[in-house]
């Protein structure tokens, strides 16, 4: 049994469902997850604790959170945070992390989770990752509702979810909370009605009380999520991720105004944590609209540029390679320019030892709140993070 046939013989064994109706073997890409396994040093997980309990403490930090808050006023805050986020980073050739962007959307856990069990190894975080992704849910929706109460009906929303690449997992967190009382759907957030204070669907006769929200229309502004608005400026449903998470951490503008010099020096927070956050900060600089910034074009190499309102390597371009006609479209957009910190590169030796493959590689790990539940590698060939590379995609990591 080759690794990929030991890889769907765990997720069919978490998954039983799914499996007894073909959607694992029929729905899963060989190239999502590696067969590697990545030895990495203790103290890289210590690090990625101390940068998650850093950044969670400028997200509580009262003068910090004022600052935006006054500036982006509409989504005020839900008094709860954000299931499923994720930090990503690079390793620096001194062993630092280097944070690349914050996510309130995070993809594959549950995948990252079965490769642990295929690979025999410990999470390195948590002992149950999915008891414990789903408790998330649940202190989500009490602290929302105010009591111990369980959701009593539950919604994946996504925009046309079948179509999505993550449609699988989307299969998988349904049984898994469905395996745990909870009936779940997994519905387009256009067919969405927000109506007497209740959120529905158009076939549905029945409301929702907590929405997994995995639609990347942060801040919900296109004709197709008005009803999740609706919904979500009502107060009276757990929709998370929430808009005002993104707004707080996720927001790639939050790096630029991070990343700044001093901007964080009058907000009390504690020495200790301005420290972790500067060794991890990338230098960010904003792409004003108008004309091209020659310097900036002359220095391009050092440079990665991304959009701030999106997530992972979408519409995202190295320096080294891009075009001059592709650099101005940039300054008529949303972008940032962040120093290019290069990924660290790994090799792994076939089995015969005969020859070897080198990828590059990320970091990414899963948090709720302060607390990282779940970490894994990302293998790829070429410019940006992908899961097209033959023996790459999601890594288990051995602590050592």
């Amino acid at each position: 049994m080759d690794f990929f046939e030991k890889y769907i013989s765990h997720l069919s064994h978490q998954y039983p469902k799914l499996a007894r109706a073909n959607e694992i073997r029929t729905r899963l890409s060989r190239q999502l997850v590696s067969d590697q396994i990545v030895d990495l040093p203790d103290h890289i997980r210590s690090q990625a604790k101390a940068i998650v309990c850093a950044f969670f403490e400028l997200r509580q930090n009262p003068i910090w959170k004022s600052k935006i808050e006054t500036r982006h006023s509409e989504f005020t805050d839900p008094h709860h945070f954000s299931v499923l986020m994720s930090y990503d980073f690079h390793i620096d050739l001194k062993g630092q992390l280097r944070l690349i962007e914050i996510n309130t959307n995070a993809a594959a856990s549950l995948f990252v989770d079965a490769l642990y069990a295929a690979q025999e190894l410990e999470n390195g975080f948590t002992k149950n990752y999915s008891e414990a992704v789903f408790n998330t849910f649940l202190n989500e929706y009490q602290l929302t509702s105010g009591s111990n109460e369980r959701p009593t009906n539950m919604a994946i929303v996504d925009e046309h979810p079948d179509q999505q690449k993550g449609y699988l997992e989307f299969l998988m967190f349904k049984e898994l909370f469905e395996s745990r009382g909870i009936p779940t759907n997994i519905l387009d957030v256009a067919d969405l009605k927000f109506e007497n204070g209740n959120l529905t669907c158009q076939d549905k006769l029945f409301s929702f009380d907590l929405i997994y929200n995995r639609h990347t229309d942060f801040y919900l502004k296109n004709p197709v999520s008005i009803a999740l608005r609706q919904a979500i400026l009502s107060g009276s449903i757990c929709v998370t991720p929430h808009p005002h998470e993104y707004l707080l951490l996720a927001d790639k503008t939050r790096l630029l105004e991070i990343s700044k010099e001093n901007q964080l020096n009058d907000i009390n927070l504690q020495p200790s944590y301005l420290e972790c956050l500067n060794k991890t900060l990338i230098r960010s600089i904003d792409l004003p609209p108008g004309p091209i910034d020659e310097s900036l074009w002359s220095e391009r190499k050092k440079w990665f540029f991304k959009p701030k309102q999106s997530f992972g390597s979408k519409a995202a371009y190295r320096g080294f390679s891009i075009s001059r006609q592709v650099f101005q479209n940039l300054f008529d957009g949303e972008y940032l320019a962040q120093e290019y910190v290069p990924a660290s590169k790994i090799k792994f030796s076939s089995a015969s030892g005969s020859d070897s493959k080198e990828f590059k590689m990320d970091l990414r790990f899963y948090v709720y709140k302060n607390e990282v539940q779940l970490a894994c590698a990302r293998l790829y060939q070429g410019q940006v993070t992908n899961t097209s590379t033959p023996g790459g995609g999601f890594a288990a990591i051995r602590w050592t």
